[in-house]
């Protein structure tokens, strides 16, 4: 395992998922039901989720060195672009409808944790970075820990800081940053391909 691609990986996904709907559903999960539970919910949907992208990721890697590195350079661009142009309050809203309905029993609190979790993670920014990271580093170990870790640190603070973190967190300043950085990403990557 390299902790340096651990480590890159985490940061990526940490800073992709912040201003992200699955931030906004565990924090209104979080303060609805039990914290423990939420959390227990999404890490497994974060696991089956991540197994799926580096599965995705090994499977891409196949496609010419040239041209991965084209596809990863234009992901990282529309991935930008679109943390850039997204509105903070179309994520509030949709990760508020997700979590609409009223339960209590734990077992149905861990069901609608996964099902929020997975669903909305399901073709999400950050899967798809999790699949282009594969790619690139043909690290999956590294790169499916790294993206978990990312994955559930945010859902932790969303979970652990509840409602009061959407009004001190600026998620919209930080979402056109990660927007920045993503264009940063495309910026090397395409430096690298031209080089």
């Amino acid at each position: 395992m390299s902790l340096f691609t651990v480590l890159s990986v985490f940061l990526i996904i940490f800073v992709a998922e912040i201003p992200d709907k699955t931030m906004v559903s565990s924090i209104l999960l979080g303060s609805k039901y039990n914290g423990l539970l939420v959390w227990i919910g999404a890490a497994i949907a974060f696991s089956l989720q991540v197994t799926i992208s580096v599965t995705l990721g090994t499977l891409v890697a196949l496609i010419p060195h040239q041209t991965l590195e084209i596809i990863i350079a234009v992901i990282f661009l529309l991935g930008g672009i679109y943390l850039m142009v997204t509105k903070e309050k179309e994520q509030l809203e949709e990760g508020a409808r997700m979590t609409e309905e009223n339960i209590h029993h734990f077992r149905k609190v861990l069901l609608m944790s996964f099902g929020v979790t997975f669903l909305g993670e399901f073709g999400d920014l950050t899967q798809i970075m999790t699949i282009n990271l594969e790619a690139k580093y043909h690290e999956p170990i590294s790169v499916a820990f790294g993206a978990f870790l990312g994955l559930v640190s945010v859902v932790s603070i969303g979970i652990v800081g509840g409602k009061s973190l959407l009004k001190i967190l600026p998620t919209d300043r930080i979402r056109k940053l990660a927007g920045v950085v993503f264009i940063g990403f495309f910026i090397y990557t395409l430096y690298t391909i031209l080089r």
